[in-house]
């Protein structure tokens, strides 16, 4: 039998460098399926690029809806529109949505092993993390969640140094770095935070030195309170009633929500083949505060309110934490013999390469599954005002209602409005002024499409119906309009109805974009030709 591997020390530097490079490798090939389908498969993110695309165009005299929107600059989700922005001008919105999310899952992956390697684990241990990458919160499109995940790791990684070698100047940069990940995302920071705390207190030798160790969150939080109250607590959107929605299913469901499988017995099986063997090689620590810090990751996967301050599905995004808080308590590579350390690495790669292989062919089906839109969105005159009605919101490929917003799409590219839409009420960048609110309302409307009626919720305002439903329903949708609503496109389950009749509306309706259109129907800057060009070359070889 072979000898264990030396412990780690000064000489350990280099290796663990190549290590982190190999992480850094897997990292960029686990990103590349996010570049195979024309559109990202996440559910929110045509929403927040219209929001990007709104609040660029409200000064810009072609853009006929300026007047509807106020401007909400201290909204929580600027760690993810503040790069959306600033690189939708330079490659287009699907595209700087694209780099965006790639950055951050790929930070995270890094970040991770960072994490492990503070906490004595080996880098490649971040593999772990790989399935939980497009799970429940990439699927869902919460790219400012995305975006500050890896710097929640990272305050993790801040917060142990300080804990092991305390220091006013080292908490005056601890609490400082709470403050900007809370700026990124206050959930991120709440998550990040407490993981902090329940590790200090699981690590605690006396209460003094606790209190020292809590001191720089503790200062911090009335800072963060502040912004709290302007930002979001003043919007009555937030007032609604906490949701906890507390059931078996929960245990089951957080399978599903790490690996974004539809599926739960598939998701399940999936990740007890990816650790099973790494146990069997590794084993784990002895140490029982690493344990606690799992458990207090499991409880918030679980047990965390579902809705909170107006935010949904608020426990689910934190599945995306489990497997990288998992390998804390894996016993350290060099403590076990160099065959099975590498044989468990080994598997950590297989499995690794072999999972984002099935997403790209995920992504791939769902390419397929939204070709349609695309049509339709080819026939479809820029600037004029649509209204989604979406009766099939999941793909076959993926757990999250991916297609719940995808209609929203016209309005980041052809600089049109899209309803429902983020700015009925919700705290984003640019929302709706209440005389101008839509009766078709986010969080409401687009879950009860079957709900539409033509004078309830004003048919008359929109130009174009879209329609997603596997049959034909525009006879019974527009049963009651006035005027002739007719099917001017149809692919697959994707449906576009336009409205005959002069539209009753005090907002002009523009016939021609700010921008030229380019061969293939889209803004000539938004980024999708590029893409479409590219998958092109790749598919002809």
């Amino acid at each position: 039998m072979s000898n264990p591997q030396p412990a780690t020390g000064a000489a350990g530097a280099n290796p663990n460098l190549r290590r982190h490079a190999l992480v850094a490798v897997f990292g960029l090939i686990a990103v590349l399926p996010i570049w195979i389908p024309t559109f990202p498969a996440m559910c929110d993110a045509p929403q927040h690029a219209s929001q990007v695309v709104i609040y660029s165009q409200l000064k810009h005299p072609g853009f006929a809806y300026s007047q509807l929107f106020v401007v909400h600059m201290l909204t929580p989700n600027l760690a993810g529109y503040i790069p959306l922005l600033l690189l939708k001008p330079l490659v287009g919105v699907v595209a700087a949505c694209k780099l965006v999310v790639s950055a951050a899952l790929f930070g995270f992956l890094l970040a991770t092993s960072w994490l492990v390697t503070e906490f004595g684990g080996d880098p490649l241990l971040a593999l772990l993390a790989v399935p939980g990458l497009y799970g429940f919160p990439f699927q869902w499109g919460f790219i400012g969640f995305l975006v500050a995940a890896p710097f929640g790791i990272c305050f993790l990684v801040f917060a142990k140094r300080y804990f092991r070698h305390p220091s006013v100047r080292g908490g005056i940069g601890l609490g400082l770095f709470f403050l900007f990940v809370f700026f990124c995302h206050a959930m991120t920071a709440a998550y990040a935070a407490g993981l902090a705390a329940v590790y200090a207190l699981a690590d605690m030798h006396s209460a003094r030195q606790l209190l020292f160790r809590w001191l720089p969150i503790i200062v911090t939080v009335p800072t963060a309170g502040l912004w709290w109250v302007h930002s979001v607590a003043r919007n009555p959107f937030t007032h609604r009633p906490m949701e906890w929605d507390l059931d078996w299913n929960r245990f089951s469901n957080i399978f599903l929500h790490i690996t974004g499988w539809p599926g739960a017995l598939l998701a399940f099986l999936f990740v007890v083949a990816l650790i099973a063997p790494i146990v069997f090689l590794l084993g784990m620590r002895r140490q029982w505060r690493f344990y606690v810090l799992f458990a207090c990751c499991m409880a918030n996967a679980i047990f965390t309110p579902r809705g909170v301050f107006g935010a949904d599905a608020v426990y689910e995004r934190y599945a995306v934490f489990v497997l990288p808080c998992f390998a804390l308590t894996l016993a350290p590579i060099n403590l076990v013999t160099r065959r099975r350390a590498k044989m468990a690495i080994g598997w950590l790669a297989i499995f690794a390469l072999v999972w984002i292989a099935g997403v790209a062919w995920r992504m791939t089906v769902f390419e397929r599954e939204a070709r349609g839109f695309s049509t339709l969105l080819r026939q479809m005159a820029p600037g004029q005002r649509v209204l989604s009605i979406n009766f099939e919101r999941n793909s076959k490929v993926f757990e999250g209602a991916v297609f719940l917003h995808f209609p929203v799409w016209y309005s980041a590219l052809k600089f049109g409005l899209v309803d429902p839409s983020f700015a009925c009420g919700n705290v984003d960048l640019v929302l709706y002024r209440r005389e101008a609110m839509p009766k078709a309302r986010f969080a409401d409307f687009e879950f009860h499409p079957e709900s539409f009626n033509w004078q309830e919720h004003e048919g008359w305002r929109y130009r174009y119906f879209v329609v997603h439903s596997p049959a034909e329903a525009g006879a019974k949708l527009f049963a009651s309009s006035e005027k002739p609503v007719i099917l001017r496109a149809h692919e697959d389950d994707w449906w576009l109805y336009e409205n005959m009749a002069p539209l009753r509306s005090s907002i002009a309706q523009p016939d021609s974009p700010p921008c030229n259109n380019n061969r293939a129907g889209y803004p000539a800057h938004c980024g999708v030709e590029a893409i479409v060009a590219f998958r092109e070359r790749l598919a002809s070889g």
